[in-house]
């Protein structure tokens, strides 16, 4: 839960600090969030048999 948290709060950091007034479907960095929170999940899934 700590890195999935460190991960979230690092994208919306980056959109703050670089386009603070940027709607976020614009933003640079929080258009990211959707690839990087499902590419966290896929990495850490289950394996099959666990």
């Amino acid at each position: 839960m700590a890195l999935y948290t460190a991960l979230v709060s690092g994208v919306i950091s980056q959109q703050l600090a670089n386009e603070p007034s940027t709607q976020v479907e614009e933003g640079r960095f929080a258009r990211l969030t959707g690839t990087a929170v499902d590419m966290f999940f896929r990495y850490y899934a289950p394996k099959e048999g666990e």
